[in-house]
């Protein structure tokens, strides 16, 4: 009896610990344009372009979306338990107000979720459905964030799906409702939710889906396959696969296909409830080499100004010599009480592109932005007696209301926006002028947001160029990235053909 009893126990052990290994990997869409695609996901919502075992792709936080290309367009019909998956929003009406003016095309406008559930507190909690590529339908919702957040899938018993995906695959359970709950003659219930990292898994009943969108479910008596859909499948990673999938068929799971690699992964599907083909791969997620390897985190700046931008510092002071008081050779970059100055080249909300005239001591017209880029979502210029690794002066964003290009402003360190180019490491110092002695303005949430958008598609309408944002820095950050830049200013003046190391 002690030997079942511990060999019950080892096994429940093992079972536990194994789904507790899991963690949320990617989501698979089909796309007739997959380059398109990623467009649409790194302008419209919140991922990063990225490169995933040498096909383009889109990072997403923690987890990463993946595209098929297709020659027909994939069916979109709300008829597979895969309904739908989520972003969310800190001000979902300014929100709403920015996918309109980036064109989007809605499947559900801006509602609020009182019309949806039939209670609550009005104007706190909204929702909308955008139509994606290839007709995926994507929500956006109310959260205190703008990150990738949720999985929406339907249900013929929402409880006992949940409890699948918490005994076989260790979910963490959130909220069920175990009865049934309709308004104005949609059904929400019965509904469970369960969480896995920073992914919601969601359900709600079949009756839900045949309430709205009654056409498409016309002669249909239980759900289509979500394979070759708009949105494919989910994945769910772990770290040994064979061991899992000896586990899950002891457990009764089906296992549809054997372990094969393919797009450089090695993973299997299995069969989940309503029909669902679910799969697991291999090794779990990591940030991409795109936003590690070409865009070295900023506290592992490199000393080394390279050799093209030392030749452009060259040139650049000998076409100051001139002038007397040159504003980018003579202004320091910081202050003794520890402020930092800047030279604004272009004002929010401007779309002409002004760029500093070294030999001119002044800003000159040198493009202009196409009016559905729009203009800067922030005071843009330059910190004085600094050269980074572009040649050019390093940027600085200046938060608040427009400021006259031109001017020269006072300010204190208050982030960092990390970003790349065709050029290389582009970092840009946000800064925010003092009122009484402290920062006036926050990079809180929802600027950055703005700003990481703007500066993700700037340059997409330019041929041969690109931009993409992986993330944000400190202040402290920021404080370093001016100090070496300034230290390129320095003790790079007479270097004109090779790189040039700096002393730290």
């Amino acid at each position: 009896m002690l030997r079942v009893l511990l060999s019950l126990f080892l096994l429940s052990a093992f079972a536990s610990s194994s789904a507790a290994q899991t963690h949320f990997h990617h989501v698979h869409l089909n796309s007739t344009d997959p380059r398109a695609a990623i467009e649409f996901y790194t302008t419209h919502l919140s991922g990063e372009r990225a490169i995933f075992e040498g096909a383009d792709a889109v990072w997403t936080q923690a987890s990463w979306l993946l595209f098929n290309k297709v020659k027909q367009p994939p069916p979109s019909e709300v008829v597979s338990p895969l309904f739908h998956i989520g972003w969310g929003a800190e001000d979902m009406k300014a929100e709403f107000e920015r996918q309109i003016k980036l064109g989007t095309t809605f499947q559900t406008v801006l509602t609020d979720g009182v019309e949806l559930f039939g209670a609550g507190t009005r104007d706190r909690n909204f929702f909308m459905y955008l139509d994606g590529p290839d007709h995926a339908t994507i929500e956006v919702q109310s959260a205190m964030h703008h990150n990738f957040m949720h999985v929406h899938l339907l249900s013929d018993d929402p409880v006992s799906a949940a409890a699948w995906y918490e005994k076989h695959l260790g979910l963490t359970p959130r909220n069920q409702l175990k009865t049934e709950r309709a308004f104005r003659g949609i059904p929400t219930g019965p509904s469970a939710s369960s969480q896995l990292d920073n992914v919601t898994f969601f359900w709600y009943p079949t009756a839900h889906a045949k309430a709205l969108y009654g056409g498409q479910w016309k002669g249909r008596t239980q759900y289509a396959t979500n394979r070759g859909r708009a949105i494919d499948h989910v994945a769910i990673s772990v770290g040994n696969l064979d061991q899992t999938l000896a586990r899950l068929r002891e457990e009764g799971v089906k296992v549809l296909t054997p372990p094969r690699r393919a797009n450089g992964l090695r993973s299997a599907f299995v069969q989940a409830p309503d029909n669902m083909e679910l799969e697991i791969v291999e090794g779990h997620s990591r940030q991409p080499a795109s936003a590690t390897a070409s865009s070295p985190p900023s506290r592992e700046i490199s000393p080394e100004l390279p050799a093209a931008a030392a030749t452009r510092l060259s040139t650049s002071l000998s076409e100051s010599k001139p002038h007397a008081k040159h504003v980018w050779r003579d202004t320091p970059p910081l202050n003794e009480d520890g402020t930092v100055n800047g030279y604004i080249e272009i004002a929010r909300g401007d779309r002409n592109k002004w760029e500093f005239d070294m030999a001119k001591n002044a800003r000159a017209i040198d493009r202009v932005i196409p009016e559905n880029i729009g203009g800067y979502p922030v005071n843009y210029g330059f910190v004085p007696q600094t050269v980074s690794y572009d040649g050019d002066p390093f940027d600085i964003l200046v938060l608040g209301p427009p400021i006259k290009g031109g001017s020269l402003i006072r300010g204190v360190i208050v982030g960092l926006l990390l970003m790349n180019d065709e050029k290389g490491y582009d970092a840009k110092v946000i800064v925010s002028p003092l009122k009484k002695g402290r920062p006036e303005y926050a990079p809180t949430a929802r600027v950055r947001q703005e700003i990481a958008d703007y500066f993700r598609r700037y340059k997409s309408w330019e041929p041969d160029k690109f931009s993409f944002v992986p993330g944000w820095g400190t202040g402290a950050d920021g404080l370093s990235l001016i100090q070496t830049t300034h230290a390129f200013f320095l003790e790079c003046r007479q270097v004109t053909t090779t790189s040039c190391r700096i002393a730290r």
